[in-house]
């Protein structure tokens, strides 16, 4: 994979961004976590802030996929007008290889990529424990995962979008989730079970 990373020139790449960071706007936080309970801008968030000023100023961005030993890697290009560019290289964590996983890790690094090489403002949202698998991080104990486990058994929406956030963060499976991660998802799924069952009482008959 080539890894040069800019132009001979990029002068008036340099000028034009610097018009156009003028501009960028803050990403909207439009989207929620569950696990975290915080809201985080998303992809479409990010690319909204900074779209217009973008091709205001004759500039485009493009995201493609490499691989380097068996690793795939995200390379972003920043181009301008006057064919002057420069990328960056974002390794895609380790995931499981299936297409919903693949698809979910690499729009979380594409939304992070973007934001970096263009200068979009976004609060450090579910990122902080997005890396938590290279950091030392608290580990639940097995009744833990065992309960969390059962619960995800009679909630397949739940279970996809924590088996989404367990791929796209670059962890193996539920185990490696950090404990505060598996908490908030008992929690949550917890709660959902007793609101199902306050519904499902009968309604008393008035006298």
């Amino acid at each position: 994979m080539d890894k040069q990373q800019h132009s001979k020139k990029i002068n008036e790449l340099v000028a034009a961004l610097s018009k156009a960071q003028s501009s960028v706007l803050k990403a909207k936080e439009d989207s929620k976590n569950p696990f975290f309970k915080s809201k985080y801008a998303n992809l479409e968030s990010v690319w909204d802030a900074c779209r217009d000023s973008l091709t205001s100023n004759g500039i485009a961005v493009f995201q493609t996929i490499d691989h380097e030993d068996n690793k795939m890697i995200l390379v972003t290009v920043l181009a301008h007008s006057s064919g002057q560019w420069i990328k960056s290289f974002s390794p895609i964590p380790n995931i499981k290889q299936d297409p919903q996983s693949i698809g979910s890790a690499i729009t979380y690094m594409r939304r992070y990529s973007l934001a970096a090489i263009v200068g979009v403002a976004t609060s450090d949202d579910d990122g902080e424990e997005a890396t938590k698998p290279f950091r030392e991080s608290p580990k639940p104990n097995k009744t833990k995962i065992k309960e969390l486990k059962k619960l995800l058994e009679n909630d397949e929406e739940f279970r996809t979008r924590i088996n989404d956030y367990v791929s796209s963060s670059g962890y193996n499976s539920i185990e490696d989730l950090p404990e505060k991660v598996v908490d908030n998802a008992i929690k949550t799924l917890n709660r959902k079970v007793s609101d199902k069952k306050t519904v499902s009482l009968p309604m008393q008959k008035e006298a």
